[in-house]
């Protein structure tokens, strides 16, 4: 068989199949195969809120700060468990960092009048991570560097001289970015 004949099947194929050969000639790099399986596939007009791309970014953004608050909690109960030198001031930076994310989280939901708590409880029904990380905001704060001591430390121990990134005020710009949201 040669390729034309192949390329006239792709209408027949599933959506499933098609995305397959997709993905294959993405990694292969072969534009054409690509191109050839996107012009057989069916096409689909649809109308959407104007706010949908950010309610998908928001939801994204959500996933994220979880991904990474529930890095930290890792990262704390791990170092909390060590009795080396370090350990305890690692652990109170993983809650910094932790405090970090879920405070800029906080301050964006309210810029943007979402509830967190209902957002969250929306796309998690009743998840005990979830929970759990809800019950760290409340009893672990002040076991947490401030930020002057979080930066204190990491200057202190940082391989590369640098600017201390991890402020609340850069991580909500950077959610603000990330949301394209308009500047103040």
């Amino acid at each position: 068989m040669n390729i034309k004949s192949l390329r006239k099947n792709y209408k027949e194929l599933s959506k499933i199949e098609r995305h397959s050969l997709f993905i294959s000639a993405i990694v292969r790099k072969d534009k054409s195969e690509e191109e050839a399986i996107m012009s057989a596939s069916p096409k689909s007009l649809w109308e959407k809120a104007d706010f949908i791309n950010l309610y998908s970014k928001v939801l994204d953004l959500q996933m994220i700060v979880i991904i990474e608050k529930a890095n930290a909690w890792t990262n704390w109960q791990t170092f909390n468990q060590f009795e080396a030198e370090q350990s305890d001031k690692l652990s109170r930076l993983a809650l910094y960092f932790f405090f970090v994310y879920s405070d800029a989280w906080t301050t964006i939901c309210e810029q943007l009048k979402i509830d967190a708590e209902a957002l969250a409880e929306m796309m998690f029904p009743n998840n005990f991570l979830m929970w759990r990380i809800a019950t760290i905001d409340e009893t672990f704060r002040e076991c947490a560097f401030t930020e002057a001591e979080a930066r204190d430390y990491v200057s202190q121990y940082a391989a590369a001289e640098g600017q201390f990134e991890m402020t609340l005020e850069n991580k909500i710009a950077m959610f603000r970015d990330f949301l394209d949201l308009p500047k103040k």
